[in-house]
């Protein structure tokens, strides 16, 4: 009996399935893309290039597509000598207006050192 095990993981009735194909599920299954990008994703993403020039943004509408929950990981120069908190709170007031009609907010901010070190080699020469 232990070489059948149903599968409980979709609503209807059980399906049998064997040991051996039986696979995790995945959560979340949507990457984002430019090309594929929602309008909460393509006006958040518009905003933070326009303030903060980053080298690196991501925005992923993690809701599903209804747009009250979003993933952004952003890299700035302009983070640079700023504490997380102050990065986070950067960020904050410039998505002020949408952040309004979200339920929540996943935000990972760091500094682009790469860019730090090239602006500072070239104030030195």
């Amino acid at each position: 009996m232990n070489s059948i095990r149903f599968s409980r993981w979709f609503k209807g009735p059980p399906i049998l399935m064997s040991p051996q194909r039986v696979q995790p599920q995945r959560i979340f299954k949507r990457f984002s893309s430019t090309d594929g990008a929602s309008d909460g994703e393509s006006r958040i993403r518009t905003l933070l290039n326009e303030k903060l020039c980053p080298s690196s943004l991501r925005v992923i509408d993690v809701s599903g597509g209804c747009g009250s929950m979003y993933q952004i990981v952003i890299k700035s120069k302009l983070f640079q000598g700023k504490n997380t908190l102050a990065q986070h709170r950067l960020v904050n007031s410039i998505l002020k207006e949408e952040i309004k009609g979200m339920h929540g907010l996943n935000l990972l901010t760091e500094v682009d050192k790469e860019s730090s070190k090239d602006s500072a080699m070239s104030e030195e020469h």
